[in-house]
């Protein structure tokens, strides 16, 4: 399987929703993902550091939006920055399980 899938996750003060998260994610994901994208609104959290700080076992990006918010428009310069076949969604907040996701993707991929 290669790594044709990016997954799009739009942020705002969520640092500790993706300190758990993001091991889910790379748990359940096999061979297939190429690269997580978090879309953080200038977080005053320290999201975007928190990201930027760490290694994880795949590529894990932040785009750190400075004078930009919204869902939308997060989504939409997420997306823009993939480079797979298969793009995904996911909020960062934690309310979706990471194992549905790369289960609709193999639904997707067969």
């Amino acid at each position: 399987m290669s790594k044709d899938f990016t997954i799009v996750m739009p942020s705002f003060g969520e640092r500790e929703s993706l300190k758990k998260l993001i091991p889910e994610i790379l748990n359940c994901s096999g061979n297939s993902l190429s690269r997580i994208i978090v879309v953080d609104d200038n977080s005053p959290d320290g999201t975007s550091e928190f990201i930027k700080s760490n290694i994880f076992n795949c590529d894990v990006m932040c785009i750190n939006r400075l004078d930009r918010t919204g869902l939308s428009s997060a989504v939409i310069e997420g997306v823009m920055a993939a480079d797979t076949e298969y793009v995904a969604v996911m909020d960062a907040d934690g309310q979706h399980d990471p194992a549905d996701l790369f289960a609709m993707y193999e639904l997707i991929k067969n």
